[in-house]
């Protein structure tokens, strides 16, 4: 093995068990005493409608081209133009995307991996609001670019995410405890330890937390990367899966970081080179196995064009480009965003009442496919250990959830359970839980 993959990082919780899990997934029908995953990302509430849609795509737009290597080696001419008409749509970008924007791959962790490999040097730093997608441990530190990702800690995240206020609370990037002191501080302790932090990375929505990042602090993170001469890399995967939440009526609307107008919102020189985003089917769109992801940098092309000579290693295949080319310039589309959202919502409803009722903390989220709960309080977690044996007493029950240790979540207790899968296995997954962990109504206790 090469030193590269050894002295990568060792694998987590997660890692270390998706093998059995996916050889063992339970299906009501087929294998009902399988594992069942509350832990993955997926999302199938809308996979009939995206199957059904995927099939007649194949059958009316699959030419005689995709059987090649097609019109660039970088994404096909059609997906870029589909993509670029999308990112305008729903996006608001301060200034138009244009086709030649745009880099695509199988996947966003592929383009990250690819982004961060062309950017920076391997041990070069990046930094990250703790918690964090678990990942971009995979994607980053154990990928090619080898980067090490420097945690965050944010006390005013911290109540957030503890006290149930949110409505209350403002996430101000200025001022006595604000991100910009905590970001500051991650800095020059990175620095002191020899760490040369070169980009800033940040999730909008937020993987796990499910939220949306204001416009006030996108603009600080952009004043920020500025001053310290950052990339500044926002991960907008779960732009579209922003739902009503009944529960949470202060919730922020999705703002991306194209929206940002660096001439007239940021005071004095702004490098716009320095602003990437990334984007893909698999959230949004019911599409995970579909991998396709797309880098948009706007005033960057020498970036391009280095990624260009390098993306044939990850180019999309011609069916997956046919069907998200023709279902982002369909009529079907604004149909499709607003179910998939519907149906978010509703799902997302259903598991923080299940939760509530029996006395556990669930965090107010309005995005992604997850809700963050704090199980510690409930029953007795007070140690990463403890933790540690919830999870595994779970999964040897037949029930996967994400621990918040995977996330890099300080207080133990915390996990995060996903709610976008089929209903008949989000029935049998709280079923298990309030059985294994005994999670019963309060009124029943």
């Amino acid at each position: 093995m090469s030193r590269r993959v050894t002295n990568g990082p060792e694998p987590g919780p997660l890692i270390e068990r998706f093998s059995c899990l996916f050889q063992n997934l339970y299906c009501p029908k087929t294998n009902p005493s399988g594992i069942v995953s509350l832990g993955i990302a997926e999302n199938l509430l809308c996979a009939e409608e995206i199957l059904s849609f995927s099939r007649k795509a194949i059958t009316e737009n699959l030419i005689q081209k995709d059987l090649t290597y097609g019109d660039n080696l970088w994404g096909s001419r059609r997906l870029n133009e589909a993509l670029a008409g999308f990112l305008n749509r729903y996006f608001n970008p301060a200034v138009n995307v244009d086709p030649e924007h745009i880099i695509t791959g199988v996947g966003v962790s592929a383009i990250l991996d690819h982004l961060f490999h062309t950017l920076l040097d391997a041990g070069d730093g990046v930094l990250i609001l703790n918690p964090y997608y678990a990942g971009f441990d995979r994607d980053l530190v154990g990928g090619r670019s080898g980067v090490k990702l420097v945690g965050v800690d944010w006390a005013g995240y911290k109540d957030q995410i503890e006290c149930q206020n949110e409505d209350e609370v403002q996430d101000e990037w200025a001022g006595d405890g604000g991100l910009e002191e905590a970001f500051e501080k991650a800095l020059q302790n990175a620095r002191a330890d020899g760490v040369d932090v070169r980009a800033i990375l940040i999730c909008n929505p937020h993987n796990p937390l499910g939220i949306t990042v204001s416009r006030s602090t996108l603009i600080g993170y952009c004043k920020f990367a500025q001053k310290h001469d950052l990339h500044l890399v926002s991960d907008e995967i779960y732009a579209m899966s922003v739902y009503e939440n009944k529960s949470f009526p202060g919730a922020r609307p999705f703002c991306s970081a194209l929206s940002i107008d660096l001439e007239r919102d940021i005071e004095g020189h702004f490098d716009k080179g320095r602003l990437h985003c990334v984007y893909g089917m698999s959230k949004d769109f019911s599409a995970n196995g579909f991998r396709i992801g797309a880098l948009i940098t706007q005033h960057n092309p020498r970036l391009l064009r280095t990624l260009a000579q390098l993306s044939i290693q990850i180019k999309i295949s011609s069916p997956a480009d046919v069907i998200f080319s023709t279902l982002l310039t369909s009529d079907y589309l604004p149909t499709f965003l607003r179910l998939n959202q519907s149906r978010l919502s509703v799902a997302q409803e259903r598991v923080r009442t299940w939760f509530e009722r029996r006395q556990v903390v669930v965090r107010d989220c309005n995005a992604g496919h997850f809700v963050w709960v704090n199980l510690g309080p409930r029953i007795g977690i007070k140690t990463r250990d403890e933790e540690t044996r919830v999870f595994q007493k779970l999964l040897d029950g037949g029930l996967y959830v994400a621990p918040g240790s995977a996330y890099h979540h300080k207080t133990p207790g915390w996990f995060r359970v996903t709610f976008s899968v089929p209903p008949e296995n989000l029935e049998a997954g709280l079923e298990r839980l309030e059985d294994l962990l005994n999670l019963r109504c309060a009124d029943e206790l």
